[in-house]
């Protein structure tokens, strides 16, 4: 080590609260574009203010850690020994794509270290920290631990369960019905769908099944939103949608779970799959997991939402309620869970619901 002090000050909780915020605000940045590892955010701090700033921003580069070390200016170098380095989740000790995070501290003589999450890795979890202590470094972790928890949950479900994070999106009416058997209806309004459309370019697919396929055309793209489409994800077991409908257009690529003998077409995919079979919702996460999807969102029919429902393989639901009533219809599937956000949209309500119950497998 140095021999350097750090400033006393930087112990200040509300001060680590901000800078940690700061941190998970960073690491947002990254988004999709970082996965499978997850996103992190990193902040250096001297004597109340902020020196240098990075994220994780692409798979298989720099970590966040490294970019705000990287952004110190030069005449602010010889500040890093006293500072505070923040980071939304615990630095690796595993040499991968790139060096071990917990090396770079050291050889830059940081004295202090503040942290958000534990690293979910069990190769890690905590011990990059240990070994930190052991070399001298003051670590402090768990700031605004709820928050930079959150953040990773995608990566958690990814690590632990092998299997993508399962999203499970509806519109219901006010009346609590998804739609008529049959009937295409549309429900939310532009506040919802554009938000809607945004979460598509979040995540690395969507999944419906073959009646939402057939009865609503939909193109299951990010039209109303900049940013990538998702690859589509439909279940056919018997081949029912015409190769005309929209989920098979060539503004995105296109996966379709069947039991029949499909060869590869353009930008659409054929997986053959028994859908009689017990366990055929792990079956078809596993799949998905297996070409790198890791963020899945499900935009099908009340009976699609309820199989995963009972499978109890969903992460987060996202439940948008609008001020439209139809009297009758599909019911809406319950969604029972910890409510994490409500939120208004004009005149419809999100909530968003994360699964406090999973059967992790």
């Amino acid at each position: 080590m140095s021999g350097l002090s750090y400033d006393p000050g930087h112990q200040n909780d509300d001060l680590d609260r901000l800078y940690m915020k700061r941190c998970i605000e960073l690491a947002k940045r990254g988004g999709k574009h970082v996965r499978p590892n997850p996103m992190v955010g990193s902040v250096l701090v001297h004597q109340n203010k902020i020196i240098g700033e990075g994220y994780h921003e692409q798979f298989g580069k720099a970590h966040a850690e490294v970019n705000c070390l990287r952004s110190v200016e030069l005449q602010h170098r010889k500040l890093i020994p006293t500072s505070t380095l923040y980071v939304s989740l615990e630095p690796c000790n595993i040499v991968g794509k790139t060096p071990a995070c917990s090396d770079l501290i050291l050889s830059e003589h940081l004295q202090r270290l503040v942290v958000g999450a534990l690293d979910p890795n069990p190769l890690v979890n905590g011990s990059s920290l240990d070994h930190l202590r052991t070399k001298g470094v003051v670590v402090k972790h768990g700031v605004c631990k709820n928050d930079a928890e959150q953040l990773i949950r995608p990566f958690s479900v990814n690590m632990n369960s092998k299997r993508p994070y399962v999203i499970l999106k509806t519109v219901k009416s006010s009346d609590h019905f998804i739609g008529r058997q049959g009937e295409k209806i549309w429900l939310s309004n532009e506040f919802s769908s554009t938000l809607s459309h945004k979460w598509r370019t979040e995540v690395d697919g969507i999944l419906v099944g073959t009646t939402t396929a057939l009865m609503d055309n939909p193109s299951l793209t990010a039209r109303l939103y900049p940013g990538e489409n998702p690859i589509r994800i439909v279940l056919d077991r018997s081949g029912k949608i015409p190769i005309e409908h929209a989920v098979f257009s060539n503004e995105a690529d296109t996966i379709v779970f069947t039991e029949l003998n499909r060869l590869n077409h353009n930008n659409i995919s054929y997986i053959k799959i028994d859908f009689q079979q017990k366990d055929f919702i792990d079956r078809l996460l596993q799949e998905l997991f297996s070409i790198g999807v890791y963020v899945l969102m499900i935009e099908g029919g009340a009976q699609m939402i309820r199989s995963f429902l009972d499978s109890g393989k969903w992460d987060e639901a996202r439940v948008i309620t609008t001020s439209n009533r139809l009297f009758n219809g599909v019911a809406a599937p319950n969604m029972t869970g910890k409510l994490i956000l409500r939120q208004m949209l004009d005149n419809d309500e999100l909530q968003i619901i994360y699964n406090d119950q999973q059967k992790n497998t």
